[in-house]
């Protein structure tokens, strides 16, 4: 899925959690974003060849990936206890959405094993739809809860 879904994802789940202050819902759009920051080194080639595959992942993508957002979860628990739940949701609701929605290797680098539950198109153009539905669909409900409780 792309950035901008995951931000929205971990907007809404700061939302969810009745995290208000502006620092603390940063902490989990940060958690939610995090493991994407692998794909900067491989844009240039996904951009030029049109695929944005697991080939653009790096180690940091997968299960060492996972592993990061458990330890900086645990991390923030020390520092800011009542913001845990917040990082550790958004930043597996990253790998939760991706898994759902792309080709994944799970234990990558242990394993090169592709795991792919079909449950989105593959085609560039039908994802990038299915993408801007979804992104927009997300946002859309963070706007209405938004402004409910207001």
């Amino acid at each position: 899925m792309n950035v901008i879904f995951h931000a929205l994802l971990g907007l809404l789940l700061a939302k969810l959690f009745g995290i208000s202050s502006m620092p603390s819902i940063l902490m989990g759009v940060l958690f939610s974003v995090f493991p994407d920051f692998d794909h900067i080194p491989y844009l240039k080639k996904a951009f030029r060849t049109g695929r944005f595959g697991v080939e653009s992942r790096s180690p940091l993508h997968e299960l060492v990936g996972l592993v990061l957002v458990l330890l900086g979860s645990l991390l923030v628990k020390v520092v800011w206890p009542h913001l845990f739940l917040l990082a550790f949701s958004c930043g597996l609701s990253h790998f939760v959405v991706d898994f759902l929605t792309r080709p994944c290797r799970p234990l990558y680098p242990f394993s090169v094993k592709k795991v792919d539950l079909n449950l989105y198109p593959r085609g560039l153009k039908e994802m990038f739809i299915w993408d801007a539905i979804l992104t927009a669909t997300l946002g859309l409900i963070y706007v209405i809860i938004t402004t409910v409780e207001s």
